[in-house]
């Protein structure tokens, strides 16, 4: 009965003490719920490149294949490919612009091959191309060209062949870099949910919190796509209450989902327990592309609260899951952290 007394006596100090006769006991804090708690903060961006040709030997039909790695890596990946441009006399500005994933503790190696098209009808058949010259830097070396007044911020390389280094440059490669809009989003919303059901027969309501994941789809060693969740942001418990409402969240869009407006946001529900394991309720997905949409409509996105019942390719609105409640959420996106909120 002391304890007891004294524990409802502790509020938000944590602990308390209780005298008994002549002699003070000091009692055990008791278990308060977790606070909510950012997991993981991405401070990536994403980078956009224009390229363009000049100096060329002579006008000619010309596209560029541009491949990425960190450094670390062993292996290229291809980014993706130019147009296929003739240009203005002995210059060309290519209109498709690219887009890197910058990470401010890793190098990042970028490769600009070029070639002239001799074969219309093999396009992708690089061995019936003409092999122009190639260009290798980092990364960042574009992105610090900005601070380079005489070239208007353009990082200026020439265009050389590897096996032929007594020949002239074919011509120059111009690169220019700035950051992606979509990188500078700030998404703020509120999240609640509705008829959310208890885990516990003895629990007659639950003590939900919710965690919010970034999916990345991965392949095993069988070559088949799997889901991968990354944790990064645990909200408060609310205390016994199946129509939860959590405290308003803000986030840089690149934490969330890498500013990709179609990328899946996966939010798990749990119950939470004081002295046992916590229960796992359920679960709904989202997307960057919905919360703007809801936002600019000015309407909640709802969403039901389904179990997984796959771990392989995730299906977005869970057609294979067995509802059991809803959650809504009402969000608002801003750029450059002038944020809106609904």
């Amino acid at each position: 009965d002391c304890a007891a007394a004294a524990d409802a006596r502790m509020g938000a100090s944590g602990s308390s003490t209780a005298k008994t006769g002549d002699e003070v006991v000091e009692l055990a804090p008791a278990a308060l719920t977790p606070a909510s708690e950012v997991i993981q903060t991405d401070l990536s961006s994403r980078v956009e490149l224009t390229i363009r040709l000049e100096g060329l030997k002579r006008a000619s039909s010309v596209f560029l294949i541009i491949y990425t790695k960190l450094a670390q890596d062993m292996h290229w990946q291809e980014l993706g490919k130019t147009e296929n441009t003739l240009g203005n006399g002995k210059s060309i500005q290519y209109q498709r612009t690219f887009v890197v994933d910058f990470h401010a503790e890793h190098q990042r190696l970028m490769q600009f091959e070029a070639y002239r098209m001799r074969d219309m009808n093999a396009p992708d058949d690089m061995a019936a191309q003409k092999f122009l010259g190639s260009v290798q830097v980092y990364l960042v070396e574009i992105m610090l060209a900005r601070s380079k007044e005489q070239t208007a911020g353009w990082l200026i390389k020439e265009l050389l062949h590897p096996t032929r280094s007594h020949e002239p440059p074919f011509g120059k490669l111009c690169l220019y870099a700035e950051e992606d809009p979509m990188a500078k989003t700030t998404v703020s919303f509120i999240l609640a949910g509705r008829s959310v059901k208890s885990t516990n027969l003895w629990k007659f309501r639950p003590d939900p919190y919710f965690v919010i994941n970034r999916s990345f789809l991965v392949e095993d060693e069988d070559g088949e796509e799997d889901l991968e969740l990354k944790p990064v942001f645990r909200s408060e418990v609310v205390r016994k209450s199946s129509n939860p409402r959590w405290k308003s969240q803000q986030f840089p869009g690149m934490t969330l989902c890498g500013s990709k407006t179609d990328q899946d946001i996966v939010i798990e529900i749990y119950d939470w327990f004081r002295v046992s394991s916590n229960q796992y309720i359920g679960e709904c997905v989202v997307s960057l592309a919905e919360l703007q949409k809801s936002f600019r409509e000015s309407r909640p996105l709802v969403r039901p609260i389904c179990i997984r019942v796959r771990t392989s390719i995730f299906a977005k609105k869970n057609a294979s899951s067995r509802t059991k409640s809803k959650a809504s959420v009402k969000s608002s996106v801003s750029q450059s952290g002038a944020t809106k909120r609904s």
